[in-house]
């Protein structure tokens, strides 16, 4: 008889035990489930308000649409933009003819966001114009095209097509060989 009350108590201690972990173990994973969920949702808040602050930021700053001027020699009909307060100069495909260009600062960089449509207005080609320090604090950063005396230029474009018309898809292509068309007015402000 002793023998089974000892043998209900090793099991009976056993499956106390057992719940007593159990219990823990889930109290645990619990709680980490809630933290990382309570993470994510403040990481979400976070990103729709940076979304609601740039939407804001390009909504409510002055945006100007600079025109396109064609240039006939060195281009066979392709396209010419110059912008003198940056003081530099691309070249485009004579598809980029149509442009237009919103020109707005958010809280990192002055943009120049070059797309087509007004109804689609997705930045086909993005030049980010930073102070010295603005870019040696940003991470991540976009691809890098040239830097001068006063500001370092970087351009961003969209991925992927996902989202654009077969028109924009197509210049989307395009975009590396304008980026690598960037040049100085004055190459003695140059940094290269």
């Amino acid at each position: 008889m002793d023998n089974d009350r000892v043998a209900s108590i090793i099991i009976l201690t056993i499956i106390v035990t057992a719940i007593i972990v159990g219990g823990g173990v889930y109290s645990w994973q619990n709680v980490r489930y809630l933290e990382e969920k309570t993470d994510w949702t403040e990481k979400t808040e976070q990103w729709k308000n940076q979304v609601s602050t740039l939407e804001a930021t390009l909504t409510n700053s002055q945006q100007s649409v600079e025109p396109l001027v064609t240039l006939s020699s060195n281009l066979v009909d392709g396209v010419f933009y110059e912008n003198s307060d940056y003081g530099f100069t691309l070249e485009a495909p004579r598809d980029w003819r149509d442009y237009r260009l919103s020109v707005y600062h958010t809280d990192t960089a002055d943009v120049l966001c070059f797309y087509f449509s007004a109804t689609s207005p997705v930045c086909l080609f993005q030049i980010n114009v930073y102070t010295p320090a603005e870019w040696a604090q940003l991470m991540p950063r976009p691809t890098y095209l040239a830097e001068n005396n006063l500001y370092v230029f970087a351009y961003e474009k969209p991925e992927s097509c996902s989202e654009l018309s077969d028109f924009q898809c197509a210049r989307l292509g395009e975009v590396s060989v304008i980026a690598s068309s960037f040049q100085f007015i004055d190459d003695s402000l140059s940094n290269k």
